[in-house]
This record gives C-alpha cells, sequence and structure tokens, in this order.
C-alpha cells in the first residue's frame, strides 16, 4: 500500500510531465503554436517556448514595441533567469509572456489557466479575451477568486495567426508557475461547471455524513463509531475538502470574496490536523496499536515540525511539494499496523484502511496540484476520491449498524426467554394436584356451612385470576402481589386445617414487582422447610429501603438445605429468581443452613423499581 500510495503520485508526475505526448496535443516551439486543426470542444496545453517581458504589462501599458528578456519554457519561473538587461531576475514582481498562434476560422477560442495562484489577463491580437483575479504591479494588493471572472472568446473570421499575450499579475511565483491551455467553442467553461457540480455533490454527501456521524455518535443507540474522536475527524477531513480547489474557489466566486491565494498554506494546514486527529482516533479506538519508545515520538514530532517549517518558510518555490512528500511518505508507514489489523480481523480495520488510502491520495493530488508540481488539473480527482473515503466511512457505520441489529436481536431473544420464564412460572403455579385438593377441601366446607364455602371458594377464584394474569401481566404493584401471596397462604390453612404463621414486615410499597413473584417463594417455605409442624415455625416476607434500592426478603426458620442440591429442582424458585433479575435486573442472594432456616434476598436497584 506505500509503495502504491506513492506511485499513484509519482504517476501523476510523469503523466503531467508527458502530458502533451500521451494525448498527442500540439506543443509550442520557438514561441508558436499551430492551433489551425483544434476543432469545436477541444483542449490544447500552451506549454513550452513563450517570451516574457519582466515588469512590464505590454498590452495594458502599450508597450508593443518593447524588446523581450528572453524565452522561458514554460511552466517555469523567471527567477534567477538573466534578462537581456543582465539583470538577474528575483522571485517577486510582475509580468507577461507572448506566442504566436494559427487559429482555425469560425470557433470561439479562449485562452486561460485553471487553479492559478494569482492573477491574469489574457488578449488574443490586443483584444481581452480572460480576466482571472484582481490585478496588480504590488503583490501585497494581488487577489483571485480562483476561477476566471470575465471571458471574452475570440473568433477568427478566418484561418489567421495571432499574437497571444498573458500579462501576469505582481506575486511572489517568480512568472508562469503554472502552464496555461486553451479551448474552444463547447468547451469553454464546461469543465469548471462540471469541476463544480461533481465537487459540490460531494460536499452535500460529507455535510451529510457528517451530520449522521455527530448525531449516532452524541445519541444513545450504540451506532456511532469511536465516538467524538471520529467526530473530530469527519470535521477535519470537511474542512480540508472545503478548501481544495474546486469549492473554495466556487465559494469565494459566489461570495465574491478574492481570497484564494493562500489556498495551498490553508490546505496543508487542515491536512496535518486531519490527519493527526485520524491517528489518534485509530489508537484511542484500539484498531491499531503503537507503542513507540520516548526518541521516537521526540524524532518524529522534530521531523513533522521541520516539515512544517520548510512548507511556510519556502512559499512561493515548487520545492514546497518535497516537505509534503516526505510527511506523506512518512504517514503512509501507518498502513503496516493498519494491515495487522486487518489479518488479525480487528474490527473496522478494513474500512479504515481503505479510508486512509484516500486520504493520503487526496493530500498528495491536491498539494501536487496547489503547489504547481504538476501541469495537470487533479482537482476532480480529489472529488473522486473522497468519494473512495466516504465509501470506508459508510462502511464504518454499515458494520456498525450490523452489530446494533446484532445487539437488538440478542435483547429481542432475551425477552423472548422472559416470556418463556413466565409461561413456565404460570404452568408451575397451575397444579393439578393442588387444585383437586383444593376443590375436595371446598366441596367438604360446603356441606358444612355454605357461608364458610362461599369464602373458600372466593379465594380458590382469586388464586385462579392470579395465575391466569401471571402469562398477560408483567409487572404488579407490590401490595397486589402481598394480596396474592396472602390469599394463597388462606387456601393452604383451609386446605393443611391449621394455621400458618406469616407475618409481614414492609416498608415500602411503592414498588412494582413480577407477578407471582413471592408467592412461589412463601409456597417453597410452606410445603418443604417444615415450618407448619414447628410450633414456632413461621415464614417472614418483608420489604425495606436500602442504599444499593429496595431489599425484599422471603424468610423462614425451617429445616433449611443445601442450595446446589435443590435450586435444580425447584422450579418455582428457579423462575421467581430469573423473572426478578430479567424484569427487574435485581440482585439475588440465597442463604440456608440445614436445621436453621432459609433466606431469600432480592435488591431492586432504584431505576427499576417501576413506582
Amino acid at each position: 500500500m506505500i509503495f502504491v500510495t506513492m506511485l499513484l503520485v509519482a504517476l501523476t508526475y510523469i503523466c503531467s510531465e508527458n502530458f502533451a505526448e500521451i494525448m498527442g496535443l500540439t506543443k509550442i516551439e520557438n514561441a508558436y503554436i499551430d492551433a489551425s486543426g483544434m476543432k469545436d470542444g477541444e483542449y490544447a496545453s500552451l506549454y513550452g517556448e513563450w517570451e516574457f517581458f519582466y515588469g512590464k504589462w505590454i498590452i495594458t501599458d502599450n508597450l508593443s514595441d518593447e524588446e523581450p528578456d528572453g524565452v522561458i519554457d514554460v511552466p517555469d519561473v523567471w527567477t534567477g533567469k538573466t534578462a537581456s538587461s543582465g539583470e538577474v531576475l528575483p522571485r517577486t514582481g510582475y509580468g507577461s509572456y507572448r506566442i504566436t498562434a494559427t487559429l482555425p476560422a469560425g470557433i470561439a477560442f479562449q485562452v486561460h489557466a485553471v487553479n492559478y495562484d494569482g492573477a491574469y489577463r489574457t488578449y488574443v491580437n490586443g483584444k481581452l479575451n480572460t480576466v482571472y483575479g484582481v490585478m496588480s504591479k504590488d503583490a501585497k494588493e494581488t487577489a483571485s477568486y480562483g476561477i476566471e471572472t470575465e471571458v471574452y472568446p475570440y473568433v477568427a473570421e478566418t484561418e489567421e495567426t495571432v499574437t497571444i499575450v498573458v500579462e501576469l499579475s505582481a506575486s511572489n511565483e517568480g512568472g508562469m508557475h503554472a502552464a496555461f491551455s486553451c479551448v474552444t467553442g463547447s468547451a469553454i467553461g464546461s469543465s469548471a461547471v462540471y469541476g463544480e457540480y461533481v465537487a459540490f455533490i460531494v460536499l452535500g454527501a460529507m455535510i451529510m455524513l457528517l451530520i449522521i456521524g455527530v448525531f449516532l455518535n452524541a445519541s444513545d443507540t450504540g451506532i456511532g463509531v469511536g465516538g467524538w474522536t471520529f467526530t473530530a475527524v469527519l470535521v477535519s477531513v470537511l474542512l480540508m475538502f472545503v478548501f481544495s480547489v474546486d469549492v473554495y474557489r466556487h465559494i469565494l466566486y459566489y461570495l465574491k470574496l478574492p481570497i484564494y491565494n493562500g489556498i495551498a498554506e490553508i490546505f496543508y494546514a487542515f491536512s496535518v490536523v486531519a490527519a493527526v486527529v485520524f491517528l489518534f482516533h485509530l489508537v484511542r479506538t484500539g484498531v491499531i496499536t503503537l507503542k513507540p519508545v520516548t526518541w521516537q515520538i521526540v524524532a518524529l514530532a522534530l521531523f513533522n515540525v521541520g516539515c512544517i517549517a520548510a512548507f511556510y518558510s519556502l512559499s512561493g518555490y515548487k520545492e514546497r511539494i518535497i516537505p509534503v512528500l516526505l510527511q506523506l511518505f512518512v504517514l503512509s508507514f501507518i498502513y503496516i499496523p493498519l494491515m495487522r489489523s486487518v489479518v488479525a480481523k480487528v474490527k473496522f480495520a478494513p474500512a479504515y484502511t481503505v479510508f486512509f488510502f484516500a486520504f493520503v491520495f487526496i493530500i498528495g493530488v491536491s498539494l501536487t496540484d496547489m503547489l504547481d508540481f504538476v501541469v495537470l488539473g487533479t482537482e476532480s480527482v480529489a472529488s473522486y476520491a473522497v468519494m473512495v473515503m466516504m465509501m470506508g466511512v459508510y462502511a464504518l457505520y454499515f458494520m456498525r449498524m450490523r452489530d446494533y441489529n446484532k445487539a437488538a436481536i440478542e435483547v429481542a431473544e432475551y425477552k423472548r426467554r422472559a416470556t418463556e420464564i413466565q409461561a413456565d412460572a404460570l404452568r408451575a403455579q397451575i397444579k393439578p394436584h393442588f387444585m383437586f385438593n383444593c376443590l375436595t377441601c371446598i366441596q367438604g366446607i360446603y356441606r358444612e356451612s355454605l357461608a364458610a364455602g362461599d369464602e373458600a371458594m372466593e379465594h380458590f377464584s382469586r388464586h385462579l385470576r392470579a395465575n391466569i394474569d401471571a402469562g398477560v401481566k408483567g409487572l404488579v404493584g407490590f401490595d397486589e402481589e402481598i394480596d396474592n401471596t396472602l390469599n394463597y397462604v388462606a387456601l393452604e390453612e383451609m386446605r393443611l386445617q391449621k394455621e400458618i404463621n406469616l407475618m409481614l414486615d414492609v416498608d415500602v410499597w411503592d414498588l412494582k414487582v413480577p407477578v407471582l413473584s413471592l408467592q412461589p417463594l412463601v409456597e417453597n417455605a410452606i410445603r418443604h422447610s417444615g415450618v407448619t409442624e414447628k410450633e414456632d415455625g413461621y415464614v417472614l416476607v418483608s420489604a425495606k429501603e436500602t442504599p444499593a434500592g429496595v431489599e425484599i426478603t422471603v424468610s423462614d426458620n425451617g429445616c433449611g438445605f443445601e442450595p446446589g442440591s435443590v435450586l435444580e429442582r425447584s422450579v418455582g424458585l428457579n423462575n421467581a429468581v430469573e423473572r426478578m433479575k430479567l424484569l427487574m435486573n435485581a440482585e439475588t442472594e440465597i442463604i440456608s443452613e440445614p436445621g436453621v432456616g432459609t433466606q431469600v434476598r432480592f435488591t431492586v436497584p432504584r431505576a427499576a423499581r417501576g413506582s
């Protein structure tokens, strides 16, 4: 991946240097180009030998008889060149360039430079052809929108040879540092419009992606990726793209703000921020593991500070691309831990690798274009690379959504299990043997007293109703559950023909619990602990407020048991415990000692009281 990344940048440069040969375009030779064969909608690069005039605007200043200061094979600068006067030229100042060209008849013709860092005017046979930016003989007053503001296509009535002049505003670039081009007919303005559409569609998609990312990362849905650090990554990349060529120059043109000249410096700054934030995000989220020693951190910091200082101190020179390429080369070594994470099947690692590839590529092609390291316009290439980057981001959210859906399925399975336990509890409570005994007992009571029989039948009906409700209701008030328990004890007293000592010690009533969650525990105590056989036997139900929540306890002073030997066979007790865990998030503790008694304790958190 490191090789591929560097190869793409190298191929961009090679294609740029040999663009005319690759595309079969006519080149300028001896300050002349034969464009007579151009047809409507065609394009040609005007790089080759131009006559140049340092410190002169030959059309504006009416210097038609002025001799040129020399010939420059553009794109190049006059920096260090010796003028005809013997003067060694600096990298500052303004000037003009001139060639002759043979044009076809009847076809509109324009000379311009796209993405030019400065301002210029072009003329064909002395007639104004293109205005780009705010012209000035003082570099401080030179300004640009990044796009031509006026276009006056030249149309030759017959095939003719014309003089093409480019007047450059004062700047710190040192001349025609970018190659100019000519377009004909329907091609005039079309590339800019097309680039604008692509760039702004991508920008809109990025803004929507950022909004979605911020919303998901800020929400409690659990779908977000990496929290605030990934939001910071999206913001920094968005700002970086805003200051890319296609977007920034059109924004400036719409806002009428001629401040395009510093685009490379601004883009580079956001690129550095985006790289640092992205690396921090990868480490923070555990996608990659880095364990650098102190000297490595210091060396890397000094290296990057040096590259940043070199970039800004070399302002105006193409050599600024060197620290950028060095930084990109070092940054590309992040592929190593990323690929290790991919091999180790670390979640999201493949998507982050795609994102990182597009990220490095965007910085590389954008800055090589902005710094005129290449003469190819790579503006729209950056937009397509951003699309690849967004594919990586959408893949991240797709995988996160998949995990979220998986968790939702697990929750649904959890709820289904809770329903099954509830149904099991219903089946466990409706015991045919107990029902038959109760009905037989009620029949005997009716023989002795009609009123007593009616009372017994009422207890039995309420018991049946509570068991049926267990299959429908989830949570009921604590008072209702206590009432169900008391009703059950009354039935047992009727069936056993003896009193049962059930005691209540309840301080908390504003509480909801699963229906029939206490009765099975009381039933176990009555039937299995032997409290009905002891003279001082009892069952105690208590509910008290504690710092941890509400503590509900069912205890007895019966025979006790070994918890491990009974729990597996006790359906009623298991169901009660499971439902309290599932529906109330309660902590359960069962304490039992043979010969001493049993205590089942539930601690219900305050958030789960359901009052």
